[in-house]
């Protein structure tokens, strides 16, 4: 799972809000979502700023289908 960890948002008249080439992965597992959660987790890009040092700069979207 590595590659390009940014994504872009774009608005489509048709689709409304989406995310370009965002990945849909299926798993069979709740162990597997967990690894998964972790894995974007530990991509997250974290960075100071003047007005909190501990500041996140990221964002994570993540949906459940059952």
């Amino acid at each position: 799972m590595k590659g390009d960890i940014k994504k872009d948002l774009k608005e489509s008249p048709q689709t409304g809000v989406f995310i370009k080439d965002l990945k849909l992965i299926p798993v069979k597992s709740v162990d597997e979502m967990f690894r998964l959660l972790d894995f974007g987790n530990k991509n997250r890009s974290v960075a100071k700023t003047s007005m909190n040092a501990t500041s996140s700069r990221s964002h994570a979207l993540f949906t459940v289908h059952i």
